[in-house]
């Protein structure tokens, strides 16, 4: 019987569709070590390849461990059955020569009464030393024996002691929270999550998606939170460093975020979505030629990655190119045409090459989909103030320093427009 075909387990990789297939021996190895043939067509194992063996080499290789570590516990048990035995010949010698009852002294002549007495004297000599040395073994071998459980970790959750049908309903609750996630509807997705965690505890997808979903809602440190347990399970997960590094560059530690997503691409060299968060941290920390960078990286493996296209028009119109920050601004909402930072970015651009009027539009387009936000408002106020339409500039100004009362470019347009609504009073 072909026992890779009874073992069919699906690729872990989300978007792989096939089951695994080959299984890697590299003791330094830091991929998964399971996988199927599309995760080595994307580079991983390359650099080991003799040590790539087929899953029934794996299966042969479980077999053969199970044997060594019945032999193991072989071993083990006749250990411990010589201590028992030692520890009862022991325990049974001191009470029969030294726990003499009153009944027993009866039976002693004068001579038997002074030899137990002198060794009842030399026992009590011993006792203690002997008790403490035995105290300090076993305390000793107690200690050496947690160390080992700790360190194979057998407390943790074991691999088998789910049941199937918890199983299946662990990944039942996943599914459905998977869905809800990509409909948007993120707490009702958190509430499927949290079904299967209550079930398996440490069921990583389950952990990710969660943390990926607190992100997505802006609760960045609750998605740290949920991202360090996914990583307490596989440190090298590789969805889980990039969501944690996205949480982390928008609380502002952008050193860390791109630490994080640097090793994420240690292990997934073509990690899209890790390329976007360097990129992303890059340009807020001012460092706009590097950032288009690796943002171009992110597009190359992904054309229709829009929030890396939008990475380089934004840096572009930092830079003051605003014709290419236009393009890749259009690029970006060819892809999604609702994207609010591209239309930001494009309608500021046209601002600031003096098309007013586009701009309006560009900006009344993203106003749509968020009527609230303060810096398409300031920039439709600077188109509005450009074209002497002073007081709709101001309500404007106004409205976003509603949002933003700490929005100091906002504050400064307004100022310099009431000065100019107050001389062309003054005019007519």
């Amino acid at each position: 019987m072909n026992q890779t075909k009874d073992l069919s387990i699906k690729c872990q990789i989300e978007h792989h569709h096939n089951n695994l297939q080959l299984a890697c021996f590299n003791e330094s190895c830091i991929a998964n070590r399971v996988y199927c043939h599309e995760c080595l067509r994307n580079g991983d194992h390359v650099a080991h390849m003799k040590d790539q063996l087929d899953l029934k080499d794996l299966i042969n290789f479980f077999e053969q461990i199970s044997e060594e570590n019945d032999g193991f516990l072989k071993k083990i048990n006749k250990q411990i059955e010589k201590i028992n035995q030692k520890a009862y010949q022991l325990s049974q010698g001191l009470r029969k020569k030294y726990s003499l009852s009153f009944a027993k002294l009866q039976q002693l002549d004068a001579k038997q009464l002074n030899q137990a007495f002198n060794k009842i004297i030399e026992y009590r000599k011993i006792l203690k030393t002997m008790v403490g040395e035995i105290e300090e073994c076993i305390n000793h071998l107690i200690i050496q024996l947690n160390q080992q459980i700790k360190g194979l970790q057998l407390e943790e959750l074991q691999y088998c002691e789910l049941t199937h049908q918890k199983i299946t309903e662990v990944e039942e609750y996943f599914r459905k929270g998977q869905i809800l996630k990509n409909e948007y509807k993120y707490e009702e997705a958190i509430s499927y999550f949290d079904k299967a965690l209550s079930l398996n505890p440490k069921h990583l997808l389950s952990l990710h998606e969660k943390s990926e979903s607190l992100g997505f809602m802006e609760n960045y440190h609750d998605a740290i939170y949920w991202a360090n347990k996914a990583l307490s399970i596989d440190s090298n997960h590789v969805d889980s460093l990039q969501t944690k590094a996205d949480s982390l560059k928008f609380c502002g530690n952008y050193q860390e975020a791109i630490k994080l997503a640097e090793k994420a691409l240690s292990i997934n060299s073509n990690h899209v979505n890790s390329l976007q968060t360097i990129a992303s941290s890059l340009k807020s920390l001012g460092k706009y030629d590097d950032a288009i960078k690796w943002a171009q990286k992110s597009v190359q493996l992904d054309p229709r990655n829009y929030k890396s296209l939008q990475i380089i028009a934004g840096c572009l119109r930092t830079l003051g190119k605003y014709n290419e920050a236009v393009l890749y601004a259009d690029k970006a909402l060819k892809i999604n045409p609702k994207h609010l930072a591209s239309l930001y970015t494009k309608g500021e651009s046209l601002r600031m090459q003096g098309h007013f009027q586009q701009a309006i539009t560009t900006l009344d387009d993203a106003l749509k989909i968020n009527p609230l936000d303060s810096q398409c408002l300031a920039s439709k106020g600077a188109c509005l103030e450009a074209q002497f339409r002073y007081s709709d500039a101001i309500d404007h100004y106004n409205r976003a320093l509603q949002q933003d009362s700490n929005y100091m470019w906002a504050l400064q347009m307004k100022v310099e427009c009431e000065k100019k609504l107050r001389r062309q009073s003054a005019i007519l």
